[in-house]
């Protein structure tokens, strides 16, 4: 049976706050940590949490594979909050053969309690990861995971508490677990490189299908809530109009008017462009045609993006419709 590496990280794009910068995170795992272990540590099985297939099993896999892992990665670049919690689940389970990965950038803010850890980092590369530094950072974490291997205590825990016994895992249970989670016939990875093949053909109308699956199993996922919405408005259907007033209804549940992300931020700003011209042309004929003034058009318009709550928008909307009627008379 080979061994197994568990890689603990985000996946897509998440936005960097402390930079401002948006950062694939699925560039390191598939230029870095992939293509080094299929070269270079072929006995290992590398497993990252949306490789795992089924949702429902995913909790009790993560779980299982912290505690019986020969080798776990974490790369908690962006301060991902899923990533430092996983982490702190590893140190406590296991006191050896764990290794940190994060961007410079983000070591300033690293939490105290990791401060003492040997951390691999690498330079910031935003959306795009050139291959050189691609390949500079294989050959770091080529030794940190040869290091690793000498199975040194890394874990905090176990290095100030060295008497503490390690919980355990049944090795048969273990491996009916694994087995289970390493069916990939259906996987968030999977779904994913499926729903973005799709969108580089264009064809959006079978993307969103994908999207909403993935949405099911992780509702809380910036990423997958942006895509589901930009694959919703741009599919169009069952017409322009309606296809945006659903896009903007999921990109809302992420807060557009108080958040940061530039993808969350450029997806809701690239609905309301496409709703506003979409509206005014259909304002313009038919305000032309009850012959009203210009403020009318632009008094209505206002109306429909007085907020961005849609059924109240829409409301405002249909009042100023009625007013408009009223005045032509």
């Amino acid at each position: 049976m080979k061994k197994t590496c568990f890689v603990v990280m985000g996946f897509g794009k998440k936005m960097d706050y402390r930079n401002s910068k948006e950062i694939d995170l699925d560039l390191i795992y598939k230029q870095v940590i992939k293509r080094l272990f299929d070269s270079d540590f072929k006995d290992y099985q590398l497993i990252r949490a949306d490789e795992i297939s089924g949702s429902e099993i995913i909790d009790i896999s993560m779980y299982s594979l912290l505690i019986k892992s020969d080798l776990v990665i974490a790369d908690i670049t962006t301060s991902n909050e899923n990533a430092l919690y996983e982490l702190g689940i590893r140190h406590a389970l296991k006191p050896f053969s764990t290794i940190i990965m994060m961007q410079k950038s983000d070591k300033g803010s690293i939490p105290f309690d990791l401060s003492h850890n040997r951390i691999l980092t690498y330079d910031d590369y935003g959306e795009y990861l050139d291959e050189d530094e691609a390949a500079n950072i294989r050959k770091l974490l080529k030794e940190f995971v040869r290091a690793s291997q000498e199975n040194k205590t890394d874990s905090p825990l176990y290095t100030y508490l060295p008497n503490v016994t390690p919980p355990s895992l049944d090795d048969s249970d273990y491996e009916k677990i694994l087995e289970k989670a390493l069916h990939k016939e259906q996987t968030i990875f999977n779904y994913i490189e499926q729903a973005n093949s799709l969108k580089k053909q264009n064809n959006f109308e079978d993307s969103v299908e994908i999207w909403n699956k993935l949405h099911d199993a992780i509702p809380n996922n910036d990423y997958v809530t942006q895509q589901l919405a930009f694959a919703i408005y741009k599919a169009k259907k069952p017409n322009e109009t309606i296809a945006l007033q659903k896009a903007l209804e999921v990109i809302m549940t992420l807060a557009p008017n108080t958040s940061l992300d530039l993808e969350t931020l450029g997806i809701t700003g690239a609905i309301y462009k496409r709703l506003y011209k979409i509206i005014y042309v259909f304002l313009t004929i038919f305000l032309y045609l009850l012959k009203c003034p210009q403020s009318l058009i632009l008094s209505a318009l206002r109306a429909f993006f007085f907020c961005g709550k849609p059924h109240i928008s829409r409301s405002i909307f249909l009042y100023f419709l009625y007013q408009t009627w009223l005045k032509s008379w």
